[in-house]
């Protein structure tokens, strides 16, 4: 995990964080401004980033399994980004402006993209590549884009579903909204043992 450019991964995940809550990885849109710089997080063995049980954390403007341009394969062993908890926003958007805006890179990850169990925002991130689902979802009231164009997730050319929504049996709340969904192995969008998902 370094910051800047590609190195030799660690052997476990880049980051992970348990049980802890307000924190931030990477950047931060505060008023009219973004604070902190982007992680490059990738050539490690496990998950790029793991929250375990944590609430409220605000993932921005990170390359995660790539360098820090976005361009070449340093994958991460595991799932690109793996949370658990409630709150968590991966990329941020405030409002119409978009150079507002402090979406995440997530590709070439071994696993997932990103792999949520719990409540998360998602917005203006790149999830393409990964050698299994762009996202998967598996918890109540995520949102997943909104109206704002410079908002939209692309999710692209993933090797499992696009998006796998699974286990969500008499949970309520998760929207998907303005994103773009396209040339993935598997299906655009898959709905498994869900209830009042708004697509």
């Amino acid at each position: 995990t370094t910051r800047g450019g590609s190195k030799k991964g660690n052997g476990g995940a880049g980051i992970n964080s348990q049980s802890s809550s307000n924190c931030v990885i990477g950047q931060e849109v505060v008023g009219t401004s973004i604070l902190g710089r982007g992680n490059v997080i990738s050539n490690n063995a496990e998950d790029g980033i793991f929250i375990l049980s944590g609430t409220d954390y605000i993932i921005g403007g990170n390359f995660v399994g790539v360098d820090a341009i976005g361009s070449a394969d340093h994958g991460n062993g595991g799932h690109g980004i793996r949370t658990t908890g409630t709150g968590h926003e991966i990329g941020q958007i405030r409002g119409p402006a978009p150079e507002l805006e402090t979406g995440n890179q997530i590709r070439h990850n071994g696993g997932d993209g990103v792999h949520i169990g719990g409540t998360s925002t998602l917005l203006a991130n790149d999830i393409s590549v990964n050698d299994d689902n762009g996202m998967w979802l598996s918890g109540p009231d995520s949102i997943v884009g909104n109206s704002y164009d410079h908002s939209r997730n692309t999710v692209r050319a993933n090797a499992g579903d696009g998006i796998q929504i699974t286990d969500l049996s008499d949970i309520t709340g998760l929207e998907l909204r303005n994103s773009w969904i396209y040339d993935n192995l598997g299906r655009g969008v898959y709905v498994n043992n869900g209830n009042q998902i708004n697509l």
